[in-house]
């Protein structure tokens, strides 16, 4: 009785270990011997070879508009203070995740502020990054497309103050 449990526990390990220990059917990385890397350092000439012309940082962040900061003027423009939407940019369990996440968009050049709220029928607190006071949800929603929907993940939330 007992030789028939090892028999078939036997029957059942030996073909798992043949899988796992079976042959390796990657290949190994070709390197070039030593020999043939000194040729090529000798074949290259110091005079046939010229310094990389780098972009000033003016010019990538005229043409990265993911990079530019917007001019403030530009952004003033967009806001009405009698405006009823704002546009809400993520929301956070903890004031400290919400605090780097403000940071990170006024580092872009967008001055957003957190609101702290409690949802009807829950008791947690939650940290809402906010950003503007718009006239209409379609100026809101261009307002994301121009300036703030490359710094997100998902599409800014449109929302009433």
């Amino acid at each position: 009785m007992a030789s028939q449990k090892i028999i078939r526990l036997l029957l059942l390990f030996l073909p798992i270990l043949f899988i796992t220990c079976g042959k390796n059917d990657e290949k190994p990385e070709e390197q070039l011997p030593p020999n043939n890397t000194l040729e090529i350092q000798q074949a290259i000439k110091s005079d046939t070879i010229k310094p990389a012309e780098m972009p000033l940082a003016q010019e990538v962040n005229q043409h990265d508009p993911v990079k530019a900061i917007p001019n403030p003027d530009d952004l003033a423009a967009w806001f009405d203070k009698s405006g009823i939407y704002t546009l809400q940019l993520s929301s956070w369990k903890t004031r400290s995740h919400a605090e780097r996440d403000r940071k990170r968009f006024y580092d872009a050049g967008l001055d957003c502020r957190i609101e702290e709220t409690v949802p009807p029928g829950s008791d947690r607190r939650w940290y809402r990054i906010r950003l503007g006071s718009f006239r209409t949800r379609k100026a809101a929603r261009e307002f994301a497309e121009r300036y703030v929907q490359d710094l997100l993940e998902e599409p800014a939330w449109v929302d009433y103050k």
